[in-house]
């Protein structure tokens, strides 16, 4: 048994199993595909504070001063003498975060869909994958829009 099984392999779950398993928490990390970080679906575009925050290595990320944004019968471009924005090198800063989770003492395992909570007398006690049902204290649905797991629990009603 698990204290936490985390579905999601992308920044928000990789984020929780770092600071629960920091607190000595024992954390699986489920990703349904088979490396962190790809495919990408997610453009690149962020802050710098945000990842200084948060501890992402410049190496990472691209800063630039000048945006535009454009449509067609419009523009807007704002330009900053000290850059605030970045692009984000996405793929390489999942596998850091999942690094960094690993470090803390995560488990992660790839190629793993979380198919389905586990309910007895109300409460979530495991998840089901294709291949098995694992046991946990907590379960944290980090599957994104999705919200595949909190949907069948009833939890969440979805957009």
């Amino acid at each position: 048994m698990h204290d936490t099984i985390i579905a999601g392999g992308g920044p928000a779950g990789l984020s929780a199993a770092e600071a629960l398993a920091r607190r000595g928490k024992s954390v699986l990390v489920l990703e349904q595909n088979y490396e962190i970080g790809s495919p990408i679906r997610t453009s690149g575009g962020s802050f710098i504070a945000e990842l200084e925050k948060l501890g992402i290595p410049d190496r990472l990320y691209h800063p630039i001063s000048r945006v535009r944004f454009a449509t067609p019968n419009n523009s807007a471009v704002f330009e900053y003498a000290r850059p605030v924005l970045c692009i984000l090198d996405v793929r390489s800063t999942f596998q850091y975060l999942a690094e960094r989770a690993i470090e803390a003492g995560a488990a992660i395992r790839l190629s793993t869909t979380a198919v389905a909570p586990i309910l007895a007398d109300h409460r979530v006690t495991g998840v089901r994958t294709r291949a098995d049902s694992l046991a946990c204290r907590i379960l944290i649905d980090a599957t994104g829009y999705r919200a595949t797991l909190l949907k069948q629990s009833g939890l969440a009603p979805g957009f």
